[in-house]
This record gives structure tokens, C-alpha cells and sequence, in this order.
């Protein structure tokens, strides 16, 4: 049986890693238009 407490710190760290790869994905994608206007 798995312990809730340990469930919810999955599902907390996976949401936090998700929006650090968004944020990492919307950065670079501005870099990248950037570079291609510069």
C-alpha cells in the first residue's frame, strides 16, 4: 500500500519539474527567436 504522504510529494515534485520544463522550453525557444532576428 503506498503512503499518501509519499504520493503527494511525487505528484508535488513531478508538477514543479513540469513547469521547470516548460519554462526551460519557453526560454530557449525566446533565445533562439532572438538569435534568428539579431
Amino acid at each position: 500500500m503506498i503512503n499518501d504522504r509519499l504520493l503527494d510529494s511525487v505528484a508535488q515534485y513531478m508538477r514543479i519539474f513540469y513547469t521547470y520544463q516548460l519554462v526551460t522550453l519557453i526560454v530557449l525557444k525566446r533565445e533562439g527567436d532572438w538569435e534568428g532576428a539579431a
